[in-house]
């Protein structure tokens, strides 16, 4: 794939892959981890909060990409809340979600750029859990880790 934006090949744009609807073009970039179209979709001014189907925003798209890096920061930098929580039946926060799709580069990522580790939501995974709550009770040893960081930092 060509690094230039303007090129990403419309089948990876698709929202019938399991997307909900309302996705747009910047939460498909970011979980796909298409850096350079994240870039210039922010660059010219993408909505940085658009709510998907049930609140997804693309820092919980993030969760499905393979290196969130950068795109936190980009994200961070255009001012996405970094503990937006999704609607129900959902509700979970971007670190919630990257805790559940074991996204442990997203974990540090989030934490580094201060999402609250100790957020609690209520939603199908039980009442008030944090991301921690998750970890333990998915054994995310790696996620944990990266957590309890945060709590020593």
């Amino acid at each position: 794939m060509s690094s230039d934006p303007r090129s990403v090949d419309a089948r990876t744009l698709r929202s019938d892959d399991g997307f909900p609807r309302g996705c747009t073009a910047l939460h498909f970039a970011c979980a796909y981890g298409h850096e350079p179209v994240v870039l210039a979709l922010l660059e010219a001014r993408a909505p940085h909060g658009a709510r998907a189907l049930y609140g997804l925003t693309p820092l919980h798209a993030l969760a499905l990409s393979p290196d969130p890096q950068l795109s936190v920061d980009h994200l961070v930098q255009a001012r996405a809340d970094v503990n937006e929580v999704m609607r129900w039946p959902l509700s979970l926060t971007p670190l919630q979600s990257a805790t559940f799709m074991n996204n442990a580069g997203l974990v540090e990522a989030l934490v580094a750029a201060f999402a609250d580790v100790g957020v609690k939501t209520t939603g199908w995974w039980g009442v008030n859990h944090t991301a921690q709550d998750m970890a333990e009770s998915m054994d995310r040893n790696t996620i944990l880790a990266a957590l309890e960081e945060d709590d020593d930092g």
